[in-house]
């Protein structure tokens, strides 16, 4: 029985209730968002009734559905996320680190992973991901990176990383987990993006933490079809932070007013990928982009990126960069990409995504080519360095700042976080060295004139 079978159950016992939520099931909606907020979806908006469990220490019905999704992905332990992989993110740094615990990380991580070091008062170590210069794009973080990263910096607490990136470039979890391993190292990883691929085999379940990992999160919202903000956390049963320590630390950052539409939706959307039609719908998604990407590798000029996510599409195009190539899709096609660069273009697919829309995309680009586009700009791809930290975010976060002219910031100390949205990876965050190279790619890619420091 499902979560949400276990709660029309409950709500079929119909109570005369003075709780919260104050619309009382179905006795208000907001006047003109009847569309938006129907008496359906706000019977099922409920609290902590009696009967329905609770969020922050779950032994009932909740309890149960997690059990029933953690053995469906091969974890031990599962906590749904009702505030996306950010909390998930931030809460697995709050259950393993503390103030001045080194923490190796990944640069092309998500900013929540800053959030999580200004309240922890860690002290990151960064390691940079590949370059993919050709594409426009930072690719995986190999196996090598991490042995070398473990063997400079000394007493590593834990390793952040994200696979599959925002451009679906996928890590090898196993080797990495295993140097972990042997490092007394805590792997946690960042899979938010990638949740749908570890459904295509319904016999073989393979995501971050059957990898090796010892945590992993992934949201559900952004291919798995949940809706906003879906996601979950998952621990491995080897893991040496406790179940008890993630529950804690979610339930430092968690609302206490969960939304039970949200929590039963997770539990409903893993079950459905997991189960038979569930996983033909996955696979048929997967067939559709791999005919879309097999027709278009005939065509002279148009290129598609070799991935380890099937569900994201990069590609480009001789003669157009990769903004005059979204530029172009969106004015003359009515087709909007998910992100583009100095290179290519980045479609992002989830279980929604039709073979009727990835048609119409197919047509454009090949009118596109066949118009034989001479407008191209060159543009250079921007190579960040190593950051170079003179305050740890802790100390940073709060710092009174002034805003000076871009052009005399070199070798000041940055007092905000810069990032792009998306896929809100951080240019510069505060408390570190603003170097020559930042200061040309906040002017030219972000427009910047004005920057926050530090003193």
């Amino acid at each position: 029985m499902s979560l949400n079978d276990d709660i029309n159950k409950l709500l079929k016992h119909k109570k005369i209730m003075f709780t919260t939520p104050s619309h009382d099931g179905t006795g208000f909606v907001i006047p003109g968002y009847e569309n938006f907020l129907s008496r359906k979806f706000l019977s099922h908006d409920c609290s902590e009734y009696d009967g329905f469990d609770n969020l922050s220490s779950p032994d009932g019905i909740i309890k149960d559905a997690q059990s029933v999704c953690a053995e469906i992905l091969g974890a031990e332990n599962l906590f749904f996320l009702v505030n996306g992989s950010t909390s998930g993110i931030i809460a697995s740094m709050l259950s393993c680190l503390k103030a001045d615990d080194k923490v190796l990380i990944a640069r092309n991580c998500h900013k929540a992973v800053y959030n999580g070091l200004v309240l922890t008062g860690a002290k990151p170590c960064w390691i940079m991901p590949e370059l993919i210069e050709d594409w426009g794009i930072y690719g995986k973080i190999s196996p090598e990176a991490v042995h070398e990263a473990l063997n400079k910096y000394s007493k590593v607490k834990a390793l952040i990383i994200t696979s599959p990136t925002y451009n679906g470039i996928v890590s090898d979890i196993s080797k990495i987990a295993d140097i972990c391993r042997k490092n007394g190292v805590i792997l946690i990883v960042d899979e938010a993006h990638g949740a749908l691929r570890q459904f295509l085999s319904a016999d073989n379940i393979l995501n971050a933490v059957t990898s090796g990992a010892d945590i992993s999160v992934q949201s559900l919202h952004k291919n798995c079809g949940a809706p906003n903000p879906c996601a979950i956390l998952l621990r491995r049963k080897e893991c040496s932070v406790s179940s008890s320590a993630v529950q804690n630390a979610l339930n430092l950052i968690n609302t206490t007013s969960p939304s039970y539409p949200l929590i039963a939706a997770s539990d409903a959307c893993i079950r459905f990928l997991a189960a038979k039609k569930g996983n033909e719908r996955v696979r048929e998604l997967y067939y559709n982009i791999k005919n879309f990407k097999d027709n278009l590798s005939e065509i002279d000029g148009l290129n598609i990126l070799d991935n380890g996510d099937f569900s994201k599409i990069l590609l480009k195009i001789d003669n157009l960069n990769g903004y005059d190539l979204s530029e172009i899709l969106y004015d003359d096609f009515n087709i909007e990409d998910e992100l583009s660069n100095e290179k290519s273009v980045l479609f992002l697919c989830g279980i929604g995504t039709s073979g009727i829309k990835l048609s119409k995309l197919r047509k454009a680009l090949v009118k596109i080519v066949q118009r034989q586009e001479k407008s191209f700009r060159e543009h250079t791809v921007f190579k960040f360095p190593l950051p170079e930290i003179r305050l740890v975010p802790q100390s940073a976060f709060g710092a009174k700042i002034k805003y000076i002219d871009i052009k005399k910031a070199l070798g000041r100390t940055c007092g905000e976080l810069i990032s792009e949205c998306p896929p809100e990876v951080p240019v510069l965050l505060p408390g570190e060295i603003i170097r020559q190279e930042h200061i040309d790619y906040l002017q030219f890619k972000m427009k910047k004139t004005l920057i926050g420091i530090i003193g």
